[in-house]
């Protein structure tokens, strides 16, 4: 099962999905039927979901973000995986300022092997 988290708002939907039988997908623990019914242009589609007739249109922001008209509402979604979002949480925690300069600490030690900047330049994040 394939995972993915869609945050619209404060609100978090947990997605899951299998690669080979994507029809069905699980939104927070409940079962959805999902079938493409028509590609109505670029990328607006005509979807069954449960049965019931939705007409979708998708488009990605400038920041990334997935933008999604249906029923007259727009919903920008910000797509990520539990992976990435753990990442996230733990880099934002980690870091601080200290004489200028970020200190970010890794999820899991290690040993840097090699480092591509001299000592003293400047690096971005």
């Amino acid at each position: 099962m394939e995972d993915v988290i869609l945050k619209i708002g404060e609100k978090q939907y947990d997605i899951k999905y299998s690669k080979s039988h994507h029809e069905n997908i699980s939104v927070n623990d409940k079962i959805y039927s999902i079938e493409l019914l028509k590609k109505i242009h670029d990328n607006i589609f005509s979807f069954s979901v449960n049965q019931r007739l939705v007409q979708v249109e998708l488009d990605i922001d400038a920041s990334g973000n997935l933008a999604i008209a249906m029923d007259g509402f727009y919903y920008t979604v910000a797509v990520t995986n539990s992976t990435k979002q753990l990442l996230e949480k733990f880099l934002l925690s980690s870091e601080s300022q200290l004489h200028g300069t970020k200190i970010i600490r890794a999820p899991m030690p290690g040993m840097v092997i090699k480092l591509y900047a001299d000592v003293g330049s400047k690096v971005m994040a």
